[in-house]
């Protein structure tokens, strides 16, 4: 059992080092052609349900892990 999770560890330390070399290729940008219109569009507005839905979405996830901690 100490054998499989010694390979664990070493498969998990070798897929962060792997996704740390590789993320900063990931993130790089090369600049536009001069033919390109790079203008950024216009802004969405944020609409006024957005309040009323994260105050939806943290109650319904409280009472959701209430509901699981009556049943543990």
């Amino acid at each position: 059992m100490k054998k499989k999770n010694d390979l664990r560890k070493i498969f998990l330390a070798i897929a962060f080092f792997l996704t740390i070399l590789v993320s900063p290729a990931l993130h790089a940008q090369t600049g536009f052609e001069d033919d390109v219109d790079d203008e950024a569009p216009p802004e969405a507005p944020i609409d006024g349900l957005l309040t009323a839905g994260l105050i939806a979405g943290a109650f319904l996830g409280y009472s959701f892990l209430k509901k699981d901690e009556k049943f543990s």
